[in-house]
């Protein structure tokens, strides 16, 4: 019954708005030369707006009879004059504005801090402006992903990205999309799109950010394909190239393999090389006699791999040439001393080995895995070092997660020596604070040493994300823990909340990530807590224990196309966000007494 007396209210606090008497302050509103001053009350104005109630807080009243005067250089005034009615009387007309003046209404709203407001403009705009969103995406989603509380228009946006990317890969102002807006598209794991067109849509983008750039990829100097290549830097990582075909890597990715990082083409080459070769392998194992002579295998094993002979066509003195050109040379026979894995690539051609030589080219643990991961044979399921070396580094079946029996080790008490290739009892001893939130002296922090106990150890179980999911997932409570090649740089994260593949964010408040610059020195570290709970873990089919939107990402094949980025944490564990490579790398699972 009350609520009859609410618009006599309101329009009382208007006729005081536009009351030319009894204002005590005046806002400056836009910037040359759109600028309009609004006079206003400061007692409205401190009690409606959590942001003008900051800045009053350090203009006070002058004790002349001054009055205080505000500026709002980044509102538009047409914007400003709509909310101040909002904040005066409680309304909101929009029926005479365009779709865009109503996103600028949104976006002086969210600076102003009146969430309020906020929540009814984005749902106004998806319940009643569903074509012109559409038409619009590209503004709406630049709009939604600049601002972090607009989870509504971003939720919205997501979605029909996933479903219908080219409204927004094919739009005309795509060139355009800023960088960090772009690889928030790539990063989308549910777009409904092949990997490869992604590529070519980032290309494209790249090629119009410098207009002056050759559109033929034979013409562009040196100079001009780095340019290109210092404009995709941040967005290369984001493209799974494992995803694509061979002939898609050889058509679409080599013609501009300068523009990849140097470490990360060597790895594609390889990986696409020896899926190929494997893949011929068992086709030719299937429909081949054993005894058929070398002559014909080598001819066959020829033609089977035009898909990739670019690779060996040019450029002999790179890298990348040559280890096409040596697995070519094998299939020749022209080379006895390779090591056992590369045999093992190219045992179709010769005679008496051929069927048992394949089988040996893949793991025993590959033996005894589920039919998913057998589904799965095409992904390398250990490190692309020999055979030799792998067999020396593989522990004891029995302390894999997979099988039911317990190694002696296991059975000790869980607090003994710590089964670590990369940390000691020290380590441990300093992350089990960690997990406690210790206030001070965290470094000699001892009263609640946890257990670790070693779940997954790369060397051991494969370097690739299927191998993780497989023995990791809906595992609560784990530490990972990561050795950086070619360095004593230790890295790591913790996570309270159980893995998975389900292309989710993990949220919690109490994982964290850490770095050790030196192995050896304890003390020399730096801790950062999750900052954006909701993105604290990334969770997908394609990558192993990720944290934060790219704080600590392990991508590329063995993980040596890795990286650090600030992104939902307090602060970045590197000093750089250059790519690195994984030497080793463990997950443990805490076990709190």
């Amino acid at each position: 019954m009350t609520d009859k007396f609410l618009p006599q209210l309101s329009q009382n606090l208007l006729d005081i708005l536009e009351d030319d008497e009894y204002y005590d302050i005046t806002i400056e509103v836009g910037s040359d030369p759109y600028v309009k001053i609004f006079r206003a009350h400061m007692v409205i104005l401190n009690y409606r707006s959590a942001y003008l109630r900051r800045m009053l807080s350090t203009n006070k009243k002058h004790l002349d009879g001054t009055l205080v005067h505000l500026k709002l250089p980044n509102i538009l005034p047409e914007a400003f004059h709509v909310i101040l009615r909002y904040i005066y009387g409680g309304r909101l007309s929009l029926e005479k504005y365009d779709i865009s003046d109503i996103i600028e209404i949104l976006v002086a709203a969210d600076k102003l801090c009146l969430q309020e407001l906020v929540i009814h403009l984005q749902s106004s705009l998806i319940e009643n402006n569903t074509n012109w969103m559409e038409e619009n995406l590209d503004l709406v989603y630049k709009t939604s992903f600049e601002n972090i509380s607009f989870l509504e228009l971003q939720n919205y946006c997501t979605d029909l990205i996933s479903k219908e990317p080219d409204k927004i890969f094919k739009s005309p102002n795509f060139p355009s999309v800023p960088e960090k807006l772009l690889i928030s598209l790539i990063k989308n794991d549910n777009l409904q799109m092949d990997e490869v067109q992604i590529w070519e849509h980032v290309l494209k983008w790249g090629f119009a950010r410098h207009p002056e750039l050759p559109p033929d990829h034979t013409t562009l100097s040196k100079d001009e394909l780095n340019v290109l290549k210092n404009t995709l830097r941040q967005c290369i990582p984001f493209i799974k190239f494992f995803n694509l075909s061979s002939r898609e890597f050889s058509d679409k990715v080599l013609p501009y393999k300068k523009v990849l990082p140097k470490e990360l083409k060597k790895e594609l080459v390889n990986y696409f090389w020896d899926r190929n070769i494997e893949s011929k392998s068992r086709v030719n194992k299937e429909v081949k006699p054993a005894n058929q002579s070398e002559s014909q295998t080598n001819k066959e094993s020829q033609s089977e791999s035009q898909e990739i002979q670019s690779v060996s066509q040019t450029n002999k003195e790179s890298q990348l040439e040559s280890q096409a050109n040596q697995s070519e040379s094998q299939t020749n026979k022209e080379s006895q001393s390779e090591s056992q894995a590369n045999q093992s690539e190219s045992q179709t051609n010769k005679e008496s080995q051929s069927e048992s030589q394949i089988n040996q080219s893949e793991p025993q643990k590959n033996k005894e895995s589920t039919p998913e991961s057998q589904a799965n044979q095409s992904e390398p399921q250990i490190n692309k070092g020999s055979q030799l070396e792998y067999q020396a580094n593989k522990e004891p079946q029995s302390e894999l997660q997979t099988n039911g029996e317990t190694s002696s080790r296991e059975n000790k008490e869980i607090k003994s020596i710590i089964d670590s290739k990369i940390i000691t009892n020290k380590h441990a001893e300093l992350i089990s604070g960690w997990i406690d939130r210790p206030s001070l002296f965290s470094w000699v922090y001892k009263s609640n040493y946890y257990g670790f106990k070693l779940l997954f150890r790369g060397s051991r179980d494969g370097f690739t994300p299927s191998n993780f999911h497989q023995i990791c997932d809906n595992q609560i409570s784990t530490v990972m823990i990561i050795k950086v090649k070619g360095s004593n740089e230790i890295l790591g994260g913790y996570n309270p909340i159980a893995w998975n593949q389900d292309y989710s964010n993990g949220v919690t408040k109490d994982s964290f990530i850490f770095s050790f610059e030196n192995k050896d020195n304890i003390e020399n570290y730096i801790l950062s807590r999750v900052k954006d709970e909701t993105s604290a873990i990334k969770n997908s089919k394609y990558y192993a224990p990720s944290f934060g939107e790219s704080d600590l990402l392990l991508s590329g094949y063995d993980y040596r196309y890795s990286f650090c980025k600030k992104g939902s944490y307090e602060k970045t564990i590197r000093n750089t966000e250059d790519t690195f490579s994984v030497e080793e790398f463990e997950v443990f699972k805490i076990i709190k007494d």
